[in-house]
């Protein structure tokens, strides 16, 4: 029976030592990144964004603001600065868990809604933001 136990121990004992974890390097991190760049399709958010932004405008405005936008957004220089920001911040572990998230049917179903979302979201951010920059402004002013 004690034989049998270390027998045990002895053959499992690689699969304790081995770490399942990935290596966490700059490398494996912008794999990773590049990865969850695949999976969130920026692109297709930032058309789906572009056009939910449009439907905030009036009509006449909305097929020139696409236009626009559409034309002069590098979608490249934006993938790049997000997986140079994902690299610095993240761990290989959470961008795979972010790709993971993003390539399941849920996280693909939850990024066609994300257009949408910053629509919605976006008008308040910015009236938050002008407020409290003139609030700011007009303290700087009574010191």
């Amino acid at each position: 029976m004690r034989f049998l136990i270390v027998a045990i121990l002895a053959l499992s004992f690689p699969a304790y030592a081995a770490d399942s974890s990935p290596v966490d390097t700059p490398q494996s991190r912008k794999e990773a990144a590049e990865r969850y760049a695949q999976a969130s399709d920026l692109p297709k958010m930032m058309g789906d964004m572009t056009e939910n932004m449009a439907r905030t405008l009036p009509p006449e405005k909305r097929e020139g603001f696409k236009k626009l936008l559409m034309k002069h957004v590098r979608i490249e220089t934006l993938n790049d600065a997000m997986v140079a920001a994902m690299v610095k911040n993240f761990t290989t572990r959470e961008l795979n868990a972010l790709a993971d998230f993003y390539g399941s049917p849920e996280g693909r179903s939850a990024m066609s809604k994300f257009g949408a979302y910053m629509a919605d979201v976006m008008p308040a951010i910015q009236a938050e933001m002008r407020r409290a920059v003139a609030e700011s402004q007009a303290e700087a002013k009574g010191k």
